[in-house]
């Protein structure tokens, strides 16, 4: 009896151990990239409206009310051109997406810019079908402040340049976080064994698609806008660098596990642009790239893999007659 004490003793010893450790690592790996407003928020593709409860009449819960309401502040304010609501929508008697799409059209949303996900029955498949059958790239997720963080989580370790978007409004209640303790750990277990969506299907491409042209000739761009070549002399050069290599820190450092060039494609679009690329180049096996680009701000992004690597976009200004330096860097989420 005493052994089967001590067993069970250790075995809720170390399940405490697990939600602790986990709810704070899906904390500290998600907060630098949640915002509190509309103005602080990044420019991203898609504003992903998360699912919540709907009535059997079709009346969205306030906490829906302010998930859309924020996706509509961060669409009229040019943050986003789409809006992507995922939900359940299981059944033929409830339906989480198409009342938010009517609450999206009545506030002056056009119905173009409107997707829905039938399917998200979870905040795991909806940033599955997000990556895999939307074909989404970059998000702002609108959601409250008890969920961004395993939402932001998940979605970037799913590849996608994930950032929140906090939509509280006060109609949270204690049970919310409560659920979010353990609901971190179902999270990371998803991942971990890659777990696959109830239903995928055919893809459904959120963004216009464009023609990228690669650059060729030096001290020339291609302007995906305005079909034109443009001479320049200015630009950003610099490297695509790939680590960690190695598990765990090495001392004295091992020369083979110092970050590599990484041969991928480099993207570029205008900073308040988010309807196409700006340009696109490859960088080479050591992963030197150059892109020439008239003065301006950007975003600059080298493409990483589903889930790994993973590649932050980084904001860029390019001056006139200068060529800024800037190495950008991609997580091969070995530790």
């Amino acid at each position: 009896m005493r052994r089967i004490f001590m067993t069970t003793r250790w075995c809720i010893g170390l399940l405490i151990l697990f939600v602790l450790i986990s709810n704070l690592y899906i904390y500290t790996e998600s907060k630098s990239y949640i915002y509190d407003s509309v103005s602080e928020a990044p420019v991203a593709e898609t504003a992903l409206v998360l699912g919540a409860a709907v009535s059997a009449e079709g009346r969205l819960s306030p906490i829906f009310i302010d998930r859309a309401d924020m996706a509509i502040g961060l669409y009229e304010a040019g943050k986003v051109s789409k809006i992507l609501v995922s939900g359940d929508n299981s059944t033929v008697d409830y339906n989480e997406v198409n009342p938010v799409r009517l609450y999206l059209i009545k506030k002056g949303v056009p119905d173009e810019d409107i997707f829905l996900d039938n399917a998200g029955f979870d905040t795991y498949s909806s940033m599955y079908r997000a990556r895999d059958v939307f074909s989404v790239y970059s998000i702002l997720i609108t959601t409250q402040s008890f969920h961004l963080p395993r939402s932001v989580f998940i979605a970037r370790h799913l590849g996608i340049d994930a950032y929140g978007v906090n939509a509280d409004v006060g109609h949270m209640l204690f049970r919310n976080y409560l659920r979010e303790i353990l609901a971190n750990e179902k999270a990371i277990i998803d991942l971990v064994l890659d777990r696959k969506p109830k239903f995928l299907g055919d893809k459904i491409s959120i963004v216009d698609k464009v023609e990228v042209v690669e650059e060729t000739e030096p001290k020339k761009l291609i302007d995906t806008e305005a079909s034109s070549v443009l001479s320049v002399d200015s630009g950003v050069t610099g490297k695509v660098l790939l680590g960690p290599i190695c598990p765990g820190m090495r001392i004295p450092p091992d020369l083979a596990c110092a970050d590599k060039g990484y041969a991928t494609t480099v993207q570029v679009i205008e900073k308040d642009s988010i309807k196409s690329l700006f340009a696109s180049v490859k960088s080479d096996e050591e992963g030197n790239y150059t892109v020439l680009l008239p003065q301006g701000k950007y975003r600059i992004q080298a493409l990483g893999g589903q889930p790994f690597p993973s590649c932050a976009w980084e904001e860029i200004t390019v001056e006139k007659d200068t060529v800024l330096t800037k190495d950008l860097s991609c997580d091969t989420g070995i530790r």
